[in-house]
Parts: structure tokens; C-alpha cells; sequence
């Protein structure tokens, strides 16, 4: 997952499952919450952001 300014977060499927999301395309908007710091930074939860 790459954040807004480039900044690659890894993630694993337990992320991903603890949102529910499916079938995400290349550009689309998330929310993400993370866990830890610089880099050992990981994503724990990602859903759609909508306005």
C-alpha cells in the first residue's frame, strides 16, 4: 500500500479481513490504522474512505 506522499506500508491478508473489503482497484480511496513506527510501520485495518 503506498501512501499519499509514496510511502510504501506493508500489509498482510489479516488487515484486509479485519475490514471487510474486497476487490479493491489500483487508485481507490481506503482509511487505513496502523501499528508501529518508521520501519516497522504495518497496516492493521483498512476500509473505504467516503466523503
Amino acid at each position: 500500500m503506498l501512501l499519499d506522499d509514496g510511502t510504501p506500508v506493508p500489509f498482510d491478508g489479516a488487515a484486509f479481513l479485519a475490514g471487510g473489503l474486497r476487490l479493491l482497484r489500483p487508485g481507490q480511496r481506503v482509511r487505513i490504522e496502523t501499528e508501529g513506527e518508521a520501519a516497522g510501520l504495518r497496516v492493521t485495518l483498512v476500509t473505504l474512505q467516503t466523503f
